[in-house]
């Protein structure tokens, strides 16, 4: 089972990223898939094909990683292409990397170290999905104008739970399903 650990998107950040996507969706057109709603995450690692016996074990442990850690907000940045400047295939919503939500990711990555997992090969980059070109990656994409994160919005995420996603396949397409949730005390 394809799985990782994750953050799930408030309601008002979700609206406001449904919102970027349909003025996005205009302006470049059909060669981008647009993120579906239901599927908005912020990934804190991915964990890739693990057994039953792994996700459970990983389940079990979760709450411990997190005994010290309370809710919290994110704040967004800007729009960005990813995975770099010298191709494009995503765009995504980044965030700023507080204390906090590093300190979440350091715990996630101390928590799977007994599962054979070290620090993910690109290190971490605070983002939620938005569009996918649908072909091959871009060389030299800039960001048309309109396109940047309007400065109306605020774009918090709001940490209050984290999870433990399945990566599903069907049909049309994939979803993440969420196996685990963990509540956070608030702050």
């Amino acid at each position: 089972m394809r799985a990782f650990i994750g953050l799930e998107v408030n309601s008002q950040l979700q609206q406001e990223l449904i919102s970027w996507q349909n003025e996005a969706e205009v302006i470049l057109g059909e060669r981008w898939r647009m993120t579906r709603p239901h599927n908005f995450h912020m990934t804190l690692r991915f964990l890739g094909q693990l057994e039953e016996s792994a996700l459970l074990g990983i389940q079990q442990d979760l709450p411990d990683w997190f005994a010290d850690l309370s809710s919290f907000e994110v704040p967004c940045e800007s729009i960005v292409g990813l995975p770099g400047q010298d191709q494009t295939r995503v765009l995504a919503l980044r965030f700023t990397n507080t204390l906090p939500l590093q300190s979440m990711v350091d715990a996630v990555y101390r928590g799977l170290k007994p599962y054979g997992f070290g620090k993910a090969e690109y290190g971490f980059l605070p983002h939620i999905t938005l569009a996918r070109h649908k072909s091959q990656p871009l060389k030299s994409f800039e960001l048309p104008p309109g396109l940047q994160w309007p400065e109306n919005l605020p774009g918090w995420l709001e940490v209050k739970t984290l999870s433990l996603f399945l990566s599903e396949s069907h049909e049309d397409g994939v979803y993440y399903r969420r196996l685990f949730q963990l509540t956070l005390p608030s702050y």
